[in-house]
């Protein structure tokens, strides 16, 4: 009898050890998956979140290289700011004194939607988007541009204002060749149509408070852009150039628009 009350124990005793060390696997098999922390990535390819999963990172960027099409959304944004120009100068002539700027405070953010890449060679990329281009011409003087006119009016005010700026928000295509080299370097240019969707002049001062009054103020329907833009590591800096008037012909002075800042993504 006692030899069997000592076999029981010895078999319970075994079994207890089985169960623990099968409690401690899956205990370090949910350490191992739960201890890979979430992350968030920005990077040229967008904003990536991974949630408590472990990645290869040589496999993910065989994988983008191998890729042809790509295919993305709000993985592009510019900021920076926003200048009149005539025939490539930025003092603008005495006739042209109303659109005198407050250079800092006049500023361009683009933001892309949609993009679509088409990857032609190892370092050779073709991108295509769907952008929102917002541009702001902070003024000097104490002046309205008026809406519903046939040529561009500004009205003398005598009010000082605290914030007086002419805004126009475009729709824009931006198609882009974008040109790698060994050191991780982009060189890119493009040509940019934009098409109008709202003029507008937003205005404060102690007098009338905040006002803001949407017209087209005579500006073009449609107008472009050509853009360079030096990059690394999905960041870079960009300029872009308006050629033409920003007014409709006949319906205002031939002045240029040219915007330059920093950017990140395509």
């Amino acid at each position: 009898m006692k030899r069997v009350l000592m076999l029981a124990v010895a078999v319970l005793s075994a079994g207890t050890a089985v169960a623990q060390g099968e409690t401690d696997s899956l205990r370090t098999e949910k350490q191992d998956t739960s201890d890979v922390p979430s992350t968030f990535e920005v990077g040229k390819e967008g904003l990536k979140v991974n949630l408590g999963e472990k990645k290869n990172s040589e496999e993910e960027r065989k994988r983008k290289k191998d890729e042809v099409f790509d295919f993305g959304f709000f993985n592009g944004f510019d900021l920076g700011f926003n200048a009149f120009m005539v025939n490539g100068d930025l003092n603008l002539p005495a006739e042209l004194e109303n659109f005198e700027q407050k250079l800092g405070n006049s500023t361009n953010v683009q933001i892309r939607v949609v993009n679509l890449s088409f990857r032609m060679a190892r370092r050779a990329e073709l991108n295509f988007a769907l952008a929102l281009d917002y541009n702001d011409w902070a003024l000097e003087n104490n002046v309205t541009l008026q809406p519903d006119q046939e040529q561009v009016t500004f009205l003398e005010e005598d009010i000082n204002f605290k914030k007086n700026k002419f805004k126009a928000k475009y729709l824009a295509l931006p198609i882009n060749l974008e040109l790698g080299s060994f050191s991780g370097v982009t060189i890119t240019g493009g040509f940019e149509p934009q098409f109008l969707l709202r003029g507008r002049v937003k205005q404060r001062s102690s007098e009338r408070g905040k006002t803001k009054v949407d017209d087209n103020y005579n500006l073009r329907e449609f107008r472009y852009a050509w853009v360079g833009r030096i990059g690394f590591e999905g960041f870079s800096v960009f300029c872009r150039y308006y050629p033409k008037s920003i007014f409709t012909h006949g319906e205002g002075p031939d002045i240029q628009n040219i915007s330059f800042g920093v950017g990140w993504g395509f």
